[in-house]
């Protein structure tokens, strides 16, 4: 052991002695090495976040996106009727919850700021599965006037007090009751900006087959696989187009595991980022093993 620290000491005295001789060349394969190393570790460490790291949920495997389009919708839409239905009679989904999303801004306050809001079913939080950091998430009985906050706006306007609890916020001039505050980790939907707050949704009340919101997610029953889940969405659509053709005609459903949807939209994109940064890391290790063969 005492031969190998020798060693060891005088390798890395011999290199130090070799870079002082010459700086120019340690700098050049020291900066090379670094921006291709750099790029890869930065870019797998994003892809690692978003593709491979299982979803801050609890059993993560039965969440999923609910998507519908018919002859109308030019877009990915959830037909509030329709979720009433499988609420209803679905032997294959637990829970379901829609929500749109839109910004707001919050004033009454001595920095008026504009943020993102979420309107959610009053079952989104239990849906997920989450429990807040502080306070209560959404009852049943709720009125529309209560909020709960991000852990992120929560420390940024309250200083993380536990008081705020209770307190009134004005959202584009709208009073709510702050009642609790989500963990840090937690982040719903996944979208470039982060949600700052979720409000209940106002019920509907004339409920019609073309009533319809931005998105849902859903839980499926433990045991039940998504092809059986999608199996009876696909029946769920044909019954609908023979029970109101005139409004529910060429409706379709599908549904798509919550991990998929979150990453599906930029996974080719960083796939493509990390085969090119690993590219580079090569062209850089080439670009050094050359350095190194010149000056022997």
């Amino acid at each position: 052991m005492r031969q190998w620290r020798e060693n060891i000491g005088q390798d890395i005295r011999f290199a130090w002695r070799t870079a002082l001789r010459s700086p120019g060349f340690v700098l050049s394969a020291a900066g090379t090495l670094a921006l291709g190393i750099g790029a890869t570790t930065t870019i797998f460490s994003i892809l690692s976040g978003v593709l491979l790291r299982p979803l801050p949920f609890p059993a993560p495997e039965r969440l999923v996106q609910v998507e519908q389009w018919d002859t109308r919708s030019t877009a990915s839409v959830v037909y509030l009727a329709d979720m009433e239905d499988w609420q209803r009679q679905s032997v294959a989904i637990e829970s379901v919850a829609s929500y749109w999303f839109t910004s707001k801004n919050l004033v009454d306050v001595p920095d008026p700021e504009r943020i993102q809001t979420v309107s959610a079913d009053r079952s989104l939080f239990r849906v997920l599965g989450v429990a807040p950091l502080a306070g209560r998430t959404f009852a049943d009985n709720d009125e529309p006037e209560v909020a709960v906050l991000s852990a992120s706006l929560w420390k940024r306007r309250f200083s993380g007090d536990t008081r705020a609890i209770g307190r009134k916020v004005s959202l584009d001039g709208r009073t709510l009751t702050i009642i609790g505050v989500m963990p840090e980790s937690f982040q719903f939907p996944y979208r470039a900006a982060r949600t700052e707050m979720w409000i209940p949704s106002r019920p509907s009340q004339r409920l019609s087959r073309t009533s319809r919101t931005n998105a849902a997610v859903a839980r499926l029953k433990r045991g039940l696989t998504l092809e059986a889940a999608q199996q009876e969405m696909n029946a769920f659509s044909e019954q609908l187009a023979a029970a109101y053709p005139a409004t529910t005609l060429g409706r379709r459903t599908r549904l798509i595991p919550l991990a998929e949807s979150v990453g599906g939209k930029v996974r080719s994109a960083l796939l493509t980022l990390l085969g090119a940064v690993g590219l580079l890391l090569l062209i850089a290790c080439a670009n050094v093993a050359n350095l190194l063969l010149a000056r022997a």
